[in-house]
């Protein structure tokens, strides 16, 4: 069994549901083994779960790396705001609803968390963004993607809309 087929799984469970709703005989019989053969790679389902979210955690920041390089805010402002409803990022939700069971988790959430806010103050400094500016932008574009089809509603602004208002914010 490969771990990163583990994690993918594992993944679209948690995701899914809340954490003390995931069982880990459902994700056994996802992969098509015993829950027994889970124990072989992981101490637990708290173990699994730290774990997954590490495997989401460095998948999210390779796409905002990909994405942050390609210099163009409106791509930027999309990607942060669908990429994790339709990709179901464990770790985005996470930090975004501020999902967490405990310290371990919360830590990795917070690790994860600090690189999202040193790469998107990065990225909106080649716009001119200024401290407080990037401050506020950050916050809001946090705000709208906790809003974001991750618990049914959807966006309640297009995308357009967001990206001529931070535009023209970042000009002033």
């Amino acid at each position: 069994m490969n771990k990163e087929r583990i994690f993918e799984v594992a993944e679209e469970h948690f995701f899914a549901k809340r954490y003390t709703d995931v069982k880990l005989d459902n994700i056994a019989q996802s992969l098509g083994i015993r829950k027994p053969s889970l124990y072989y790679y992981f101490f637990d389902k708290k173990d699994l779960f730290i774990q997954t979210l590490r495997y989401s955690m460095n998948k999210y920041l390779d796409e905002l790396k990909k994405v942050s390089k390609k210099d163009d805010l409106y791509e930027f402002i999309k990607w942060y705001l669908v990429y994790p409803s339709e990709n179901k990022n464990l770790f985005a939700v996470a930090f975004q609803k501020g999902y967490c069971i405990d310290e371990d988790v919360n830590s990795t959430i917070f690790s994860g968390k600090m690189i999202v806010e040193k790469t998107i103050n990065q990225f909106l400094s080649d716009f001119g963004g200024a401290p407080v500016k990037k401050y506020l932008i950050i916050n809001m574009l946090e705000k709208l993607a906790q809003d974001n089809c991750v618990d049914g509603y959807c966006l309640m602004y297009d995308i357009d809309s967001i990206y001529s208002q931070i535009k023209k914010f970042l000009e002033v």
